[in-house]
């Protein structure tokens, strides 16, 4: 750098929506105004996404499933195996918690950015719906047939 030029330095500060910079941010809180008028169509219940769930688990060998997953180095790939509403749900909600990402960036490394499990509980119903299903987690629990599948503390903000 040149005599009497200053380093330019991005400067983090909290916004409504997370983390934001400059003009970004301020488009950001822009986007957050109108997605707040748009209200999340509710076609699919929490109970809906437990019975859509069940059915696919039910219809599911469980035996050969679970010789395959150790035939595969404990690997299986189910295509289509979560059904289309319930996927559908969970992508409308996953578009409405954008504001909600808090970002992070690791110089010369990485960008990422996670949304806190308080508020996918609060905003999200289908997200945790799919996450918390004791229908999927019986599956495989049956399909690992090894110590049993535990979900993480409701009190964790990193859970789901």
């Amino acid at each position: 750098m040149g005599a009497g030029r200053k380093a330019r330095v991005k400067r983090w500060f909290p916004t409504p929506g997370g983390i934001g910079v400059g003009k970004r941010a301020q488009q950001r809180k822009g986007m957050e105004k109108e997605r707040e008028g748009m209200a999340m169509p509710r076609t699919e219940t929490t109970a809906e996404i437990e019975e859509h769930l069940r059915a696919v688990t039910d219809a599911a060998d469980p035996s050969f499933l679970h010789r395959l997953y150790w035939e595969q180095n404990e690997f299986v790939r189910l295509e289509r195996f979560i059904p289309q509403p319930v996927i559908e749900r969970c992508t409308r909600e996953v578009d409405l918690l954008e504001g909600d990402i808090h970002r992070n960036y690791v110089p010369g490394h990485k960008q990422g950015g996670s949304v806190s499990y308080y508020v996918i509980r609060e905003k999200a119903a289908a997200i945790v719906a799919l996450y918390r299903s004791e229908a999927l987690r019986s599956f495989l629990n049956r399909l690992i047939g090894g110590e049993p599948i535990e979900w993480c503390p409701e009190n964790d903000p990193h859970s789901c």
